[in-house]
């Protein structure tokens, strides 16, 4: 819930910062990076109330600053990675 509320947020901010711009493609932040930092402070988070408000905000910048970058048109696709061979060793050997 933090981090879905964060990323709005964020991409809302570079949106509005990078749209005057004229750059060859769009951005995001970076949903990792948001996750990271919110699973580093989750106990504070809910422990803290004084201190939430605080927390969410200094993410919230940290989060502008990283993003990812959106590529419209890709030329070519992503890799089909075989979940079958992720453990292709469990198999007895022959003799």
């Amino acid at each position: 819930m933090f981090v879905a509320l964060i990323k709005d947020e964020a991409d809302a901010a570079i949106a509005d910062e990078i749209k005057d711009k004229n750059l060859k493609s769009m951005y995001q932040a970076n949903r990792n990076f948001i996750l990271g930092q919110v699973f580093n402070r989750i106990i504070n988070l809910l422990v803290n109330a004084k201190l939430t408000r605080k927390i969410l905000e200094i993410i919230l910048e940290k989060s502008k600053k990283i993003r990812s970058q959106i590529r419209p048109n890709r030329s070519r696709e992503r890799k089909n990675k075989h979940p079958r061979k992720k453990h292709h060793h469990n198999k007895k050997s022959c003799i």
